[in-house]
């Protein structure tokens, strides 16, 4: 399970107390930016991850969602990207224009990368 495997749902979970349903991608490929001879480029993974993020959209919008977990039933779906390398710029970009277009159909977008040297996890910027 992972962002190049773009029909799994990797994981979810429902936070009660907020009120969310948590739907993670789990990323964990370098961004190869500079790369000279990389397996895959940055473009390639921009367009990974933004196939896995759109199949999620279609398991909320298409009732899946409710299908599956039925206690999700009045929470909020929140894509949660957990990330093992420090997004490139192209990738901030995607993931803040997708949480803008995805806000007002009532779906969050959220990330977090993980650094192993401080507290664990930079999660994404507040709105």
């Amino acid at each position: 399970m992972s962002v190049d495997e773009p029909n799994v749902i990797d994981i979810t979970a429902i936070d009660h107390e907020k009120g969310e349903t948590l739907l993670v991608i789990a990323d964990h490929l370098p961004w190869r930016v500079d790369d000279p001879d990389p397996l895959y480029d940055e473009g390639d993974h921009l367009q990974m991850l933004q196939a896995k993020i759109y199949r999620y959209v279609d398991f909320v919008d298409s009732g899946e969602l409710l299908q599956t977990i039925a206690k999700s039933a009045g929470t909020t779906p929140v894509i949660l990207i957990k990330f093992l390398y420090p997004l490139s710029t192209n990738a901030t970009n995607l993931v803040n224009n997708l949480r803008q277009h995805l806000g007002p159909t009532g779906i969050d977008v959220r990330w977090e990368v993980y650094d192993p040297g401080g507290s664990g996890v930079t999660p994404s910027p507040a709105d």
